[in-house]
């Protein structure tokens, strides 16, 4: 729900402060088969913190004390995902042991099903724990020993996965060297092609884009995002063209929570929103995508057919997308 009062902020952060306490602040699931586990991923984790440090601008004193309880509580976290052998990449699920798909019944007992590490959660780690010269160091070699053939980030740093682009784990990538200066290197250099050219593909090829995503907003979402830090790169002159594939997908059948997000993008774009959202439905949103058993089925078709897709809902992440929302609202009237 969209929330106008003056306790916004603060009656967020106490949602989120309040589900980290428990084990119930991140969900997988699928519809179809009612599958619905309890999930243990950092990705949910680190997504909601990176979201609330870009809104402190706007937070009171008060506020910045349950920020940092949430920020100390989530890094607390993170050296349970890091890489088992010391290596500077993070993994989706705790490494040592291994706690891949925990809750469930049954791919939580195969390795086939143990996820390598991948350069969506590093990214997010780093760029919401302050990281090291060395530490950064270290990952840029990482990276180009596993870069795709293309020149862009591979989305694994395991030795057995298929190579695989996500332009969405790309822009998180991307980020984190426009964070730490390295926005001209050959490989950042590179995404950014790799996500003009890809503009014109996001709303009829989306999972072809991001498979780990498969949502045109969701994608839109993570260009807006980029381009709201850094709004001098080489994607500006592309701003317009986007404003106008958003406004398209807003024209099309969304769910509440999706139709938010786009509506998100189009104000971190300088674009007014006239009318909110109200009384937002999210029973059905969702904010990554698995699909856990493409590695092993030729037909693609088939593998990222719904049926056999997981779903990743959280409500910590949310009630941060929610925040941004409502704090982007507040922001624009008083412009």
């Amino acid at each position: 729900m969209y929330l106008s009062t003056e306790n916004t902020i603060s009656n967020s952060l106490n949602k989120i402060l309040s589900a980290l306490q428990t084990d119930g602040h991140s969900h997988r699931f699928n519809g179809i088969w009612r599958y619905r586990r309890l999930d243990n991923s950092i990705f949910a984790l680190s997504s909601t913190l990176y979201v609330l440090q870009s809104l402190k601008m706007y937070f009171s004193e008060s506020d910045k004390i349950l920020f940092q309880q949430i920020q100390e509580t989530i890094s607390q976290h993170y050296s349970a995902y890091k890489n088992k052998d010391g290596k500077a990449s993070y993994n989706f699920y705790p490494t040592n042991p291994s706690r891949h798909f925990g809750h469930g019944y049954f791919m939580q007992y195969f390795d086939h099903f143990r996820l390598p590490d991948d350069i969506d959660d590093t990214a997010l780690v780093y760029l919401t724990n302050a990281a090291q010269d060395k530490d950064i160091s270290e990952l840029v070699s990482l990276l180009k020993a596993h870069a795709h053939p293309s020149g862009v980030f591979n989305t694994w740093f395991g030795k057995n996965m298929p190579l695989e682009v996500d332009i969405c784990a790309n822009i998180n990538m991307l980020l984190l060297f426009y964070t730490h200066d390295l926005g001209q290197s050959p490989l950042a250099q590179n995404v950014i092609n790799l996500l003009i050219k890809s503009i014109d593909d996001i709303q009829h090829k989306s999972f072809n884009l991001a498979r780990h995503y498969g949502h045109p907003v969701l994608i839109v979402y993570h260009y807006a995002r980029f381009m709201a830090a850094y709004p001098d790169s080489p994607l500006d002159i592309h701003r317009k063209k986007l404003i106008g594939l958003t406004q398209i997908l807003l024209k099309t059948k969304l769910s509440q929570g999706m139709r938010m997000l786009a509506e998100t993008a189009l104000m971190k774009w300088g674009v007014k929103i006239e009318k909110s959202l109200e009384n937002i439905d999210f029973a059905d949103f969702y904010t990554f995508i698995g699909a856990p058993f493409a590695p092993l089925i030729g037909d693609k078709s088939f593998a990222f057919h719904p049926l056999v897709l997981l779903y990743w809902q959280s409500n910590i992440y949310t009630e941060a997308l929610k925040l941004e929302y409502t704090l982007l609202l507040q922001n624009q009237s008083d412009r």
